[in-house]
């Protein structure tokens, strides 16, 4: 018998932002992330580049996203089914 085992690690980043003069969260059309690195794009097209905390700590320390990385948040198994 087979079984897969499924681990969940759970990673939390922020950014803190101030947005441009006479800009308010209303103005935001989407915010867009990939590996704490991104961007706001504004209704008026315009765009704001935002780095989170994550990325900023990945930067500065290599081992930061192993150790976040070290213990599962969550582990499940099941049995695997043969093809």
């Amino acid at each position: 018998m087979k079984i897969i085992i499924d681990t969940i690690y759970k990673v939390y980043g922020n950014a803190e932002v101030e947005l441009p003069e006479g800009k308010t969260q209303d103005d935001i059309e989407k915010i867009w992330m990939k590996m704490g690195d991104g961007f706001i794009e504004f209704k008026d097209q315009t765009f704001l580049q935002i780095e989170d905390e994550l990325h900023k700590n990945m930067e500065e320390d290599p081992f930061y996203l192993y150790e976040l990385c070290k213990r599962p948040n969550e582990i499940s198994f099941d049995e695997l089914k043969e093809k």
